[in-house]
């Protein structure tokens, strides 16, 4: 017997603006900590790599075969960092300064979360640490902030849904 519409509850896609990420370094056993607000995070693929093997003798087939999942990096954009900040000193170690100190790698968790600010879909980034750090370019047009761009490669991604409450 099909069910009334009022008993059915409709689907709607969560919004994709509302998220927090937050940073926790490798060695400690502290929960992740806010890492400020992004204005977005982008690069959340993992492409497989597909083989291709041609058959032989005179077929002209060829056969496409999984291959290993390759991670993109993590990109995260926000206005520009002030000098000071833990997060700012984590990357100036890594990308800005020399390579003599030790890369410290830090678990990067991505919350999605909706209207009321519960969460939806949790992405943890595992043993992640900054490639690349970029500024938007400099203008003289009105109303423009600076928008800092920092890519993080990472080893291994999982998502998680939390527990229903």
């Amino acid at each position: 017997m099909p069910s009334s519409p009022s008993s059915q509850t409709q689907y709607y896609p969560p919004p994709g603006f509302g998220f927090s990420v937050a940073f926790a370094r490798a060695e400690t056993t502290a929960p992740p900590s806010i890492a400020g607000q992004f204005e977005e995070v982008a690069g959340v693929e993992v492409p497989d790599d597909i083989g291709e093997v041609v058959e032989g003798g005179s077929n002209p087939y060829f056969h496409k075969l999984p291959g290993s999942a390759r991670h993109s990096n993590l990109i995260l954009k926000r206005g520009f960092l002030e000098e000071g900040s833990p997060m700012a000193t984590w990357v100036e170690q890594t990308v800005g300064g020399s390579w003599a100190p030790r890369i410290e790698p830090a678990t990067v968790v991505v919350t999605l979360v909706d209207a009321s600010g519960q969460p939806l879909v949790v992405w943890t980034f595992d043993n992640a640490w900054p490639v690349k750090w970029a500024i938007s370019r400099l203008s003289s047009s009105p109303g423009l902030i600076l928008v800092e761009s920092l890519e993080l490669a990472y080893t291994g991604v999982s998502r998680t849904a939390p527990a229903a409450s």
